[in-house]
């Protein structure tokens, strides 16, 4: 499915969050595996990983769950995968949601809708602006290497 969705519509951008729901062991080589195939597919897009969100206060192991898959993708996942030379980079949507950005189970109250997964309206105004600059980023990067 993702060589005939890239092959159909032929992205310059792609921006991937997935791992919030039904993570597990296995989430880290899942999402390296579907990396893999995108960059393999789209060699000439961008590709933005998400850092995931957290649960509402009071799910401390599942947030710290979270935060240590956010730590793969930022520390292993992306640098791996740039380091061969796919065009990828992340965006961090954790921490905005947190008091103390060095504690992971520090969710500020009124960040989450009804249910504890979903984020307010206002959170996901800011999670809009973080993927914005995350593609801005990827722009100014692009004009760069046309200068040179």
């Amino acid at each position: 499915i993702v060589r005939d969705r890239i092959k159909l519509h032929k992205p310059d951008v792609i921006l991937l969050m997935i791992g919030t729901n039904q993570r597990n062991a296995k989430s880290p080589a899942d999402l390296s595996n579907l990396v893999g195939k995108i960059v393999t597919h789209a060699p000439d897009a961008h590709l933005i990983v998400a850092q995931i969100i957290p649960i509402a206060a009071g799910h401390d192991a599942q947030n710290e769950s979270a935060d240590a898959f956010n730590t793969y993708i930022r520390e292993t996942l992306v640098p791996t995968y740039a380091a061969k030379g796919a065009n990828v980079s992340t965006v961090d949507l954790f921490t905005m949601f947190l008091s103390d950005p060095d504690d992971p189970t520090s969710v500020k109250a009124g960040t989450h809708a009804d249910n504890a997964v979903h984020p307010s309206t206002a959170m996901s105004d800011k999670m809009a602006q973080a993927w914005f600059e995350g593609i801005e980023a990827v722009s100014a990067l692009a004009r760069s290497h046309k200068r040179k």
